[in-house]
């Protein structure tokens, strides 16, 4: 099934999120390799941590490593150079909702991240084609603090555009995301494990949508 976002079809259902840290000893490039050849469709780039040449230099080896797939790419918060590399999107924070017009009319699919129906709304206002809706469920970094399956409904239902599920999500708990409205489910360091934990994912994904 596809859906329109902002303007676009959104056509993929589970949002890979990348950190080199959780996949650490395996290089990044490795690991999104792999993620490639079981099929996952859409990866974001994240890496906040790298200055613009080193992340420059990751992307531009992923795209070249992306030719013969299928998978969409994002870029985090650096909507000018996804827009400079024409990759297929960027993924902007909440603080930079205000850049979501300008990253649109570079052609860019643009995905952003709200933490409460006030940013999910003025995102889609915006023109988003999809957010991502965090954290569902507990995660190492946040521990104590959740929005839950009832607001992830609350949001699925009171904005037009596709809500991925973020946080926490782990493969048992996907098909309750999808049971209170969630378009799909994003995920970070899932994607970044183990190879068999990766392969249970996309199992549960077969029966989403």
């Amino acid at each position: 099934m596809e859906i329109l976002g902002g303007t676009r079809l959104i056509n993929f259902r589970l949002y890979a999120i990348t950190d080199q840290s959780s996949c650490y000893p395996t290089p990044l490039l490795e690991q999104i390799r792999y993620l490639l050849g079981l099929g996952v469709p859409a990866i974001q780039l994240r890496e906040k941590s790298l200055s613009d040449e080193d992340f420059k230099q990751l992307a531009d080896l992923t795209q070249r490593m992306m030719v013969d797939y299928q998978t969409h790419l994002f870029i985090n918060s650096r909507w000018q150079l996804a827009a400079k590399m024409r990759v297929d999107g960027v993924h902007l924070p909440a603080q930079l909702t205000n850049q979501i017009r300008r990253a649109k009319s570079t052609g860019l699919l643009v995905g952003s991240s709200a933490h409460n129906l006030a940013e999910a709304q003025q995102q889609a206002a915006e023109g988003a084609d999809f957010i991502t809706y965090s954290p569902i469920f507990p995660t190492l970094s946040k521990p104590g603090h959740t929005v839950g399956l009832y607001d992830l409904a609350r949001v699925s239902e009171m904005i037009d555009i596709p809500v991925f599920a973020l946080g926490g999500i782990k493969p048992r708990n996907i098909v309750r995301c999808q049971r209170v409205g969630a378009f799909g489910v994003a995920v970070m360091s899932g994607m970044m494990g183990d190879p068999l934990v990766i392969q249970s994912y996309l199992k549960e994904m077969e029966n989403f949508g």
